[in-house]
């Protein structure tokens, strides 16, 4: 019989099939060295049954040759592993090739003598009586399948399974392990240099799993832990066609073999990285995070990429995160590559939008911590420059680290400041009635004939009353007596100082002082009756979410009123 030996044991096991179309010689070896002694003096090609037989033979010393035919798919049918050199041991259903010589495999000298040979061998296809048949003279025959497969530092994760190829992760040498169906180790390799693996001469038609750790695997038992260095992940398997992925990221790979080799059995992995990581309250909007400030909540953080290094967002958000009261943010599992950060800050409870803050930081990529990186806004949304991340290159020791990968890998310096932009306005009244109505009002403007205009000259201060500095001022028109403080700080105190003493932002405010013959008559923030309590040219100015209308100074002449006839 020949075979096809699947298991590769040199035993015919039950469920193996003969092997079709194999030619089978027959030869003379009188000097019995095992060598045939010219061309073969018979010939027989099997069919399915891998049966063969030559019937009328005289007795003597013979050879018997197989050449197998060329397989349909796969590699060329090897001889499989030698059970038994002495074929005149007579032996059953066991491998009996020894030597090939010219694509031919050879058995060893069978010798023939009458009513001397075995017996009860099945099935018996020869003529000869069975004392004068040996019948046992079997060959088998597998094709040898090979798997080959690469391991690459897969930075665009599971679309493909392709980047760089490595074969260590941090400077831990990778492994990749052949599993039986029963999860254990058939073989295990070093990944090579250029990142590639293979796992030569294996049984065809059977289901294998290759997984890759740092852990090799030891022959016979059960698989290694699957295992990468912190800081690592799997991204990516696939297997065969070098397209796409396997749907499971698990660093293993499921391996379905028929009689051909096996190509791009491929891993993909990567140090992932991570973005982030703070929205916060910039209440002195200087652009830097104070102790005392705090996370804006809600604000609404988009991840875009710029892959093709414009500095421009390629398309839509690839991620969005919406912050807590903490302010913080992170984008984790992030490939190395080229990103932009956008924030939409919530609409306020009350008050005025927030605005971002003083730009701080234009190119995130200076990874200083804590402060603002906010460059540009486009309708409402507020967007960084591009950040570059890369692999063991981000910064360290962050402030507050909510990654999920290791300091290295992940950049926590790029923050946004918001604040709520505030207008305190105002006005300096020539109340010709003084207290007399209980209001600090236009008494005079509204009296008959009409009061004149407030003196040219007058400043209001608006003061720290931390530092008691200037922080700005304005130069009040005497026609209308408005005033008007764009953009101040929400949520801070101040006070207003009405004085005709020319100073600097900056510098100590001067005192309260009007031109001569004028003099307060109140100061009242808010329309309501009564005034501060104390006239003296001073409005306290308490902080607020929302815009400060009416902070108001009353004067008048000291010595009688002007009207205008």
């Amino acid at each position: 019989m020949v075979w096809v030996d699947e298991n590769r044991n040199g035993l015919k096991d039950a469920l193996e099939i003969g092997l079709n179309g194999a030619i089978v010689r027959l030869y003379n070896d009188a000097d019995q060295d095992e060598v045939p002694d010219g061309a073969a003096i018979g010939s027989f090609t099997t069919s399915n049954d891998g049966f063969y037989v030559f019937n009328n033979l005289a007795s003597g010393t013979y050879v018997i040759g197989v050449q197998t035919p060329t397989p349909l798919a796969g590699n060329p049918f090897i001889s499989s592993t030698i059970q038994q050199q002495f074929v005149n041991n007579d032996v059953d259903n066991d491998d009996n090739g020894i030597l090939l010589v010219n694509n031919e495999v050879l058995s060893s000298t069978i010798i023939l003598n009458p009513a001397s040979e075995p017996l009860g061998e099945t099935p018996n296809n020869g003529t000869a009586p069975d004392i004068n048949s040996n019948l046992t003279v079997d060959f088998g025959f597998y094709q040898s399948i090979n798997i080959y497969g690469n391991v690459y530092q897969d930075i665009n994760g599971p679309i493909n399974v392709d980047g760089t190829p490595i074969n260590q992760a941090s400077s831990s040498q990778l492994h990749v392990s052949l599993l039986d169906e029963n999860n254990l180790v058939l073989e295990s390799t070093l990944v090579g240099s250029n990142g590639a693996y293979q796992f030569l001469d294996l049984p065809a038609n059977k289901t294998y799993n290759t997984i890759l750790s740092t852990n090799p695997g030891v022959v016979g038992s059960t698989a290694p832990i699957i295992s990468l260095p912190s800081g690592w992940s799997n991204v990516s398997e696939d297997c065969c066609d070098n397209t796409g992925n396997d749907g499971t990221t698990d660093g293993r790979i499921n391996i379905v073999v028929a009689e051909s080799d096996i190509f791009n059995a491929n891993f993909g992995v990567n140090q992932p990285l991570s973005l982030g990581n703070l929205i916060w309250v910039d209440a002195n909007r200087n652009g830097l995070k104070d102790p005392t400030e705090i996370g804006l909540n809600n604000a609404t953080v988009r991840l875009y990429t710029d892959n093709n290094n414009d500095g421009l967002r390629d398309g839509p958000a690839i991620n969005t995160f919406t912050t807590s009261a903490t302010g913080l943010y992170i984008f984790n599992d992030l490939p190395s590559g080229r990103y932009i950060v956008g924030v939409t800050p919530p609409t306020p409870a009350s008050g005025n939008a927030f605005i971002s803050s003083t730009i701080n930081e234009t190119n995130p990529n200076l990874n200083v911590d804590n402060n603002d990186n906010g460059i540009t806004t486009t309708l409402g949304e507020t967007f960084s420059g591009v950040v570059v991340l890369v692999s063991g290159t981000e910064p360290l020791l962050e402030n507050t680290d909510n990654s999920n990968t290791i300091d290295a890998n992940g950049n926590l310096t790029v923050d946004f400041g918001f604040y709520q932009p505030i207008n305190l306005s105002g006005n300096v009244w020539h109340d010709i009635n003084g207290m007399g109505d209980n209001l600090v009002n236009n008494s005079g403007g509204t009296s008959i004939p009409q009061a004149a205009p407030i003196p040219v000259g007058l400043r209001v201060y608006l003061v720290n009353p931390l530092t008691n500095l200037i922080e700005r001022q304005v130069i009040v028109p005497s026609s209308t007596g408005a005033f008007t403080f764009s953009d101040i700080r929400s949520s801070t105190n101040y006070y207003l100082i009405l004085s005709t003493i020319p100073a600097s932002v900056g510098a100590p405010v001067p005192t309260a002082k009007l031109p001569s013959g004028w003099s307060n008559t109140g100061e009242k923030l808010g329309i309501t009756p009564g005034s501060d309590g104390v006239i003296n040219g001073r409005v306290n100015v308490p902080g607020s979410t929302s815009n400060i209308i009416n902070a108001n100074f009353g004067i008048r002449l000291s010595n009688g009123e002007v009207v205008i006839p």
